[in-house]
């Protein structure tokens, strides 16, 4: 790599498995730490950002390594900065006395969890947010939430508007039930459950929840929906009365004739069940055409509706175990870990980021990001608007990652902001402040032996794409050359990797399919048995 000379600057370096992204980012924050010619490069000046606790101590590790290695004058390490075009002795004294920076203020020598980044800078304003002196970061919240959830349950009383709505969603989760399962006999871990799942859901959205005319928007919809089954009513009748003066009638076996007569009486279970794709009538007339036409138009909007309406029970109670959840939270100065991301994502527009560095007691002006496809989108947020601050006088953005190894989607994490950020490399909308990212491709696997690596290119580029062109029923996904979208996006198709001489010819893959085996039922009440 050669010195950042030119600030701002803005680099993404593409790092599939086993092609030294590790030493490529200890070794970019060395440089920053030696080189005369970038400014702001003191240690604590320079962030690097990882996604574990177990990561952050391997790469400090490394940089220390590499520090040592240039003190004690090891020739390849002194050599991997010698486009810094400073002297032996110049560079040795200098590693000396980082070394020593590290040592005598070990809190500046800043690589960090994203996490801990983000809880730093929540601590730095936590009053702005509500939250004075000495107050509580849990990361174990099963506990509070269930205690939450019984204080949630103790204000209800049979006045209270969400009994209707909790005995709706108790019949909705009965619905849900196999027809083989038990009684509910305690709907309320049910639904404690569909809170718990709902809040992490929430928690990780890059989207305020709750807006302030919910409320009004509800009351939207359900207006809506009973416009619509009086829509689908009225043209039920004359679609039922039209036909019934029509000499045929309706196909033998049709569905139609009951789903008309239940909608006629109000009861709309049957449109949920079935439906008919075409009119079942010899020769119709016009009249019963344009009938028919409008009739699925009614249905397919009344199907809209109730599937937005659908989930309002839950909606409701939700809101409300949520407000109850965070006064909670206010009144003991306890707060959820995942919290933190989206009370900073709601302020961050509103806070002076000098004024947060003032209260960091540092200032950054270089960042590192590790693993940057494992981002989710709440806290790329957070990120930009620091990020842009640092760009805009003077700093620089390393992100390295490989949107192949994306597998934390489970955790709100989205490859695609990696692949946006590089598909807009020459115009820039994230980042205003720089010009052009900079775009580095580590192609060099100094891991997997040929056989390993032909056969991983062989499977992405041909196998699975020949796969998916057979299988898909969705050709809108595919472009030109017929690579479907999801290879596209993920790098998968762009899998190009040289292999290191000595392990040329060598490498072993065996590939075994394992069937799936659906695990008996009532296994536990066997074994008790």
């Amino acid at each position: 790599m050669n010195e950042i000379r030119v600030l701002p600057q803005l680099t993404i370096v593409k790092a599939s498995a086993g092609s030294g992204k590790t030493y490529f980012l200890t070794k970019t924050y060395v440089e920053l730490l030696l080189s005369d010619s970038i400014n702001y490069n003191d240690l604590r000046n320079i962030l690097a950002i990882t996604f574990s606790n177990n990561a952050s101590i391997e790469i400090k590790e490394k940089i220390i390594k590499w520090l040592k290695d240039i003190y004690y004058g090891k020739n390849e390490a002194v050599r991997e900065f010698s486009h810094l075009n400073i002297s032996t002795d110049e560079i040795i004294k200098k590693a000396e006395n980082i070394i020593d920076k590290i040592l005598n203020n070990y809190s500046e020598f800043q690589v960090r969890t994203i996490d801990s980044f983000l809880t730093k800078i929540f601590k730095a304003e936590a009053v702005s947010f509500g939250y004075y002196g000495d107050f509580q970061i849990l990361s174990r919240i099963d506990r509070f939430l269930h205690r939450s959830f019984e204080i949630f349950l103790n204000q209800l009383n049979e006045s209270s508007e969400l009994i209707d709505y909790i005995k709706k969603l108790i019949k909705l989760i009965e619905e849900t039930l196999p027809a083989d399962s038990t009684y509910l006999w305690n709907p309320t871990l049910r639904i404690f459950k569909m809170l718990k799942n709902l809040y992490s859901v929430v928690s990780k959205s890059n989207e305020s929840f709750i807006e302030n005319n919910i409320y009004e928007k509800i009351k939207l919809y359900l207006n809506e929906f009973e416009q619509a089954k009086d829509k689908l009513t009225e043209i039920a009748n004359e679609l039922y009365r039209a036909i019934q003066t029509h000499e045929k009638g309706f196909h033998k076996g049709s569905r139609l004739p009951k789903i008309l007569e239940k909608i006629r009486n109000k009861d709309y279970s049957e449109i949920l069940n079935a439906s008919c794709q075409s009119l079942p009538l010899t020769k119709p007339s016009q009249e019963i055409k344009k009938l028919w036409e409008s009739f699925k138009k009614a249905e397919a909007t009344f199907l809209k509706y109730y599937s937005k309406t659908y989930c309002i029970p839950y909606l409701l109670i939700f809101i409300s175990f949520y407000e109850t959840l965070w006064k909670l939270k206010i009144r003991e100065q306890k707060i959820f870990i995942d919290d933190i991301n989206s009370l900073i994502r709601d302020r961050i527009d509103y806070l002076s980021i000098p004024e947060v560095y003032l209260k960091l007691g540092e200032r950054i002006y270089h960042y590192l990001t590790d693993e940057f496809q494992d981002t989710s989108p709440v806290q790329w947020q957070n990120l930009k608007a620091l990020i842009e601050n640092s760009l805009s006088e003077g700093g620089s953005l390393l992100l390295v990652g490989d949107t192949k190894q994306a597998v934390y989607g489970f955790r709100g994490a989205d490859y695609t902001i990696m692949a946006d950020m590089i598909s807009e490399a020459n115009k820039p909308n994230h980042f205003p402040s720089v010009k052009a990212y900079k775009i580095l491709n580590l192609y060099n696997n100094f891991r997997s032996g040929e056989k390993i690596i032909d056969f991983v290119k062989d499977f992405f580029q041909k196998k699975l794409k020949e796969y998916l062109q057979e299988e898909s029923d969705k050709k809108h996904l595919f472009n030109k050359d017929k690579i479907p979208l999801p290879l596209r996006l993920s790098g998968l198709y762009e899998c190009q990797q040289q292999v290191r001489e000595d392990l040329k010819g060598i490498g072993f893959v065996k590939i075994e399919k394992i069937e799936y085996q659906e695990e008996k039922e009532n296994t536990q009440k066997e074994a008790l048995i």
